[in-house]
């Protein structure tokens, strides 16, 4: 096998991102034609997924795969654009948006990837599951199964570094991490794309809580929703970490929720009747296609309108768009030490 292209200072402009090689710490560019560094770490390229994983993981292997087909040619049609807006709660319309076209893009927890993103910018896709990283390969150009909190990529890899559903699933400190290493990966103007669940002061929630032991198995331990932290909290961990906040968007303030909440209340349905009606109400919805997009759009046009009057605390998604700052001129950035746990 012939040894992978070693560069020991980032070089930017290459067909793939420089990761950080485990052996000796240079850059290595993750070109799946070449095969190791020179200190002898050897990367394993199974076709055009690097795995980065010593064994499977038991909770998140197979679980989240689903695969975004919508492409950038339906945006030619007036319907197109409309639905871009209902799309994963507005996640895409904001990727669009923010991030500028042939961007360098890296898709964190991309479960089976996105055609219109693939198509947007130029990406490398992360997930955990083999499964949906080999779903993900059918659309980009490389593909990591790996930890994001186990890798390093060199300072400036990324234009644009997007990620849904996936902050929930972190501590903390593991947070604060990544929040560092996203600052080092991101080019000065780079953006943070994030669609994120948050712990909800709704009254519905608060009426959850009161059976404890059913919220932790129905909201946390079912998702592995370790991480669920309010969305004020959120927003100021996102700005302690430097990054700007150019959009934010609390949905899910009102009674009224997206269909996979009537789900994780199942445990519920035992004691609480209209709790079980309203659970096999949404596995119906949810079997019938336009039944479901006519409930999820009329969901987000509640968010979009009456949900903004609400306490911003009582919402259940977050999407946010974060951009860390440009160096003040007269005054050197810092790339910053990428950090290990």
């Amino acid at each position: 096998m012939p040894t992978a292209h070693l560069i020991r200072e980032p070089v930017h402009g290459t067909e793939f991102p420089l990761l950080c090689c485990p052996g000796c710490g240079d850059f290595v560019e993750l070109d799946p034609r070449r095969g190791r560094c020179r200190c002898g770490w050897r990367a394993n390229w199974n076709g055009r997924i690097l795995d980065c994983m010593a064994e499977e993981d038991g909770f998140y292997e197979g679980k989240y795969n689903a695969e975004i087909h919508f492409d950038l040619a339906r945006l030619a049609r007036p319907a197109g654009r409309l639905l871009l807006h209902f799309l994963v709660y507005g996640y895409y319309e904001s990727i669009l948006r923010f991030v500028p076209r042939g961007a360098r893009i890296l898709d964190v927890g991309c479960a089976g990837g996105a055609d219109l993103l693939a198509q947007w910018g130029r990406v490398t896709g992360l997930d955990v599951s083999f499964r949906a990283a080999a779903a993900a390969a059918r659309r980009y150009p490389c593909v990591i199964r790996g930890d994001v909190r186990r890798l390093n990529f060199a300072p400036g890899s990324f234009d644009a570094i997007v990620s849904s559903f996936v902050w929930e699933h972190l501590e903390p400190e593991e947070k604060d991490l990544l929040l560092e290493n996203f600052r080092c990966w991101l080019r000065p103007g780079g953006k943070v794309v994030l669609a994120l669940d948050v712990e909800s002061r709704n009254p519905l929630f608060q009426w959850a809580r009161r059976r404890p032991e059913l919220f932790q198995q129905a909201f946390i331990d079912h998702d592995g929703h370790c991480g669920l932290e309010t969305a004020s909290a959120a927003l100021k961990r996102f700005s302690n970490h430097g990054f700007l906040i150019r959009r934010r968007h609390a949905m899910n303030r009102t009674p009224l929720q997206h269909l996979p909440v009537w789900g994780w209340f199942g445990p519920y349905g035992k004691d609480y009747p209209a709790l079980r009606f309203l659970t096999k109400l949404g596995d119906a919805i949810t079997s019938h296609r336009t039944a479901h997009r006519a409930y999820t759009g009329g969901v987000q046009l509640l968010d979009d309108t009456l949900g903004r009057l609400l306490p911003e605390d009582w919402s259940r998604l977050l999407l946010v768009v974060l951009e860390k700052p440009e160096p003040v001129r007269g005054k050197p950035g810092l790339a910053g030490a990428i950090k290990t746990p």
